[in-house]
């Protein structure tokens, strides 16, 4: 019972804060009464985005709060025009940006499309669209649409709640965690770590006395990323037993969030394991203890010449220490790989800064890849850097729908995070 009392507070503590952010942002984006802002959205509603872009960027100084706020509603009028687009996938983009953005009024869209779309892909896209909005209104949304869907449907949800920011998703994951499908369990355990919500340790704890390895390492690492190393003595054995590599490689991986000095040299001795995803989640790991010889292995992993060590390589990005792993990324970087070269783009905007921003402008200046450029876009916005921001607008007014819309998208975040941050001149 009283758990279930912190969880209410918790929730409603979180809401109002939310509220107050939600005020706020509305006010940013009130009603354009602006006649110059109103010329710019009669250019974009021509379809001159050059001109519409050019006059924005004449008009308002992106370093004052009016700017900003002018730069939010010239991001949101782009995305509205992407709800006409023909592609399902760029108006679920579009869609899911808006909503983020404070636009509630596409949420219904992407229930719909979810609902009603066989297209599995689709499907995962609308789920991820609200996933990555993240607030109480999209979380409220996909449980509604978990308690009503099939088995797969519920695989999709519940992957995209793990990007979920509110802690109410805390209530769908731990429904999740206890159904009989494995996979919908590893998915729900990995999301409770993800989540941050220190509710969800009981469970989790509970779920390291399963039979099933794969969920009792997931659930001891999720356990580390909420500050709980009671799964670390579970996570040793695993790596030191050499029936299954699988979970061996999960394990170590994980060890790499125990911040615990007495891991390394076991660590160290699975860098010559006879199992390369054994070695690639102990060199990934090693990175949390600054150890250059596990960055060194993970700088050739990523130009070997099997595509699968390089891709699985890859895939542990995200699980690596940025600052001392951050000569992997910019190795990355240049890779001839497109996967290898992507999630190292992804990594850079989720944990990068000004650096970062002109590392992915180099990349921009060489590259005409239009997944590549929406990748890059994607990175900046979450950056949030102003030195992002005359990028972002060239890349508005590309014909390329998915690159203009995340780099619409990716002008809305920037301006969010810097007029969040106060970092402004006077009016």
């Amino acid at each position: 019972m009283l758990t279930l009392v912190l969880v209410v507070v918790a929730v409603v503590a979180v809401g109002l804060t939310a509220l107050m952010h939600r005020r706020e942002r509305d006010g940013w984006t009130a009603a354009i009464t602006d006649p110059s802002m109103v010329a710019i959205r009669n250019m974009v509603a021509r379809g001159n985005l050059s001109q519409a872009a050019a006059k924005l960027n004449t008009t308002y100084r992106f370093d004052h709060e009016s700017g900003l706020i002018a730069l939010r509603q010239f991001s949101i009028i782009v995305l509205r025009r992407g709800l006409k687009e023909r592609d399902i996938f760029e108006k679920c983009y579009a869609a899911s940006a808006l909503a983020e953005g404070g636009e509630n009024g596409s949420l219904p869209m992407l229930a719909s499309t979810f609902r009603s779309d066989p297209d599995l892909s689709v499907k995962m896209a609308a789920a991820d669209g609200l996933g990555e909005i993240g607030d109480r209104k999209a979380v409220d949304i996909l449980a509604h649409l978990y308690y009503h869907a099939e088995l797969l449907d519920r695989r999709f949800i519940i992957n995209a709640l793990s990007s979920a920011t509110d802690p109410s998703a805390i209530v769908v994951l731990s429904d999740a965690a206890r159904q009989p499908d494995p996979t919908l369990r590893m998915a729900a355990l990995r999301g409770l770590g993800r989540l941050g919500n220190r509710d969800a340790k009981p469970l989790l704890r509970t779920a390291l006395a399963k039979s099933q390895i794969f969920e009792r390492v997931t659930a001891a690492e999720a356990l580390l990323l909420l500050g709980d190393n009671s799964g670390v003595g579970l996570l040793r054995a695993t790596l030191n037993d050499h029936s299954d590599g699988n979970a061996r490689a999960m394990a170590a991986v994980a060890l790499g969030y125990a911040h615990d000095s007495s891991v390394v040299p076991m660590l160290r001795q699975a860098l010559v394991d006879q199992n390369i995803d054994v070695r690639i989640g102990a060199a990934a790991a090693l990175t949390h203890y600054g150890d250059s010889g596990a960055v060194a292995y993970l700088r050739g992993a990523i130009r070997d010449p099997d595509q699968v060590t390089r891709r699985h390589t890859a895939q542990l990005f995200d699980d690596i220490a940025f600052d001392s792993g951050h000569p992997i990324l910019v190795e990355a970087l240049s890779s001839p790989d497109s996967d290898v070269q992507l999630a190292a783009i992804k990594t850079l905007g989720t944990a990068g800064g000004d650096s970062e921003v002109e590392l992915l402008g180099g990349l921009l200046r060489a590259s005409q890849d239009p997944i590549t450029r929406a990748d890059i876009a994607w990175s900046l916005g979450r950056i949030g850097s102003p030195n992002g921001i005359e990028m972002l607008l060239a890349m508005v007014q590309e014909s390329d729908p998915a690159v203009r819309y995340t780099a619409a998208d990716g002008l809305d975040h920037t301006a969010m995070h810097l007029l969040g941050g106060r970092r402004l001149g006077s009016r």
